[in-house]
């Protein structure tokens, strides 16, 4: 057994859920550390919500969302005002009434009232 003088470097995977791809995914950073001193572990990130376009204003929620949930977007956090169902948007920059909501990149509408982001 190896001590390490600091703790392991996280190297982070983002992919979907279910244990087999998480087991294969920790079988091999095993075998690494083992084989080649890589010294890593195997981190999950499952994102709440995605940001489909770099210009959109909105991220959709991959699964529900609950008031108060903090949700990374980008290089920040917006958090959650109120519950967002699975598959809604949220706003994740101000929206004024009448200003377009950007998803994909291009315009699906206006904002019938102010947004806040988290909302």
């Amino acid at each position: 057994m190896k001590f390490w003088k600091s703790p392991p470097p996280k190297r982070t995977l983002q992919f979907g859920e279910g244990n087999f791809l998480r087991a294969f995914v920790d079988y091999w950073f095993d075998l690494a550390n083992e084989k080649a001193d890589w010294n890593g572990k195997c981190v999950l990130v499952q994102p709440i919500a995605i940001k489909i376009n770099p210009a959109d204003n909105v991220v959709v929620a991959l699964h529900p969302i609950a008031k108060g949930t903090a949700v990374p977007v980008e290089n920040t956090t917006v958090t959650a005002v109120e519950d967002i169902p699975q598959g809604h948007k949220m706003a994740i920059a101000p929206i004024k009434t009448g200003e377009n909501v950007i998803k994909y990149g291009f315009p699906i509408g206006h904002a019938t009232a102010d947004a806040v982001p988290g909302t």
